[in-house]
């Protein structure tokens, strides 16, 4: 829990932060984090055991990424990834004029 917490007071985390997590992280860090979450207003992607379809756009989304540009190149730093990762976002999904939308 140290950890992410270090990592939520280093980067600005907006007011409607989704936490994915999937079907494999039901042991005890995971109970932590699911309580942690709910002295937010954040919300975890995935609501029970069987119920995939809330953590669809989640899944969608990191298998592109995965599938399209990250398992394509070795990155050297954090800061090379959030430039395409950004690139992928901001300028590919918009000029490709897909039907899906991710809101961050």
């Amino acid at each position: 829990i140290k950890s992410w917490e270090a990592q939520l007071n280093q980067y600005p985390i907006s007011p409607r932060l989704i936490h994915h997590s999937d079907r494999r992280s039901y042991n005890i860090a995971a109970k932590i984090i699911r309580i942690y979450l709910r002295s937010t207003e954040w919300v975890c992607s995935m609501s029970r055991k069987g119920n995939c379809y809330d953590n669809a756009c989640a899944e969608t989304f990191f298998g592109t990424i995965k599938c399209e540009m990250l398992y394509h190149k070795k990155y050297e730093t954090r800061k090379e990834a959030h430039r395409d990762i950004f690139w992928y976002i901001e300028i590919f999904t918009t000029v490709k004029g897909g039907t899906s939308r991710l809101v961050i």
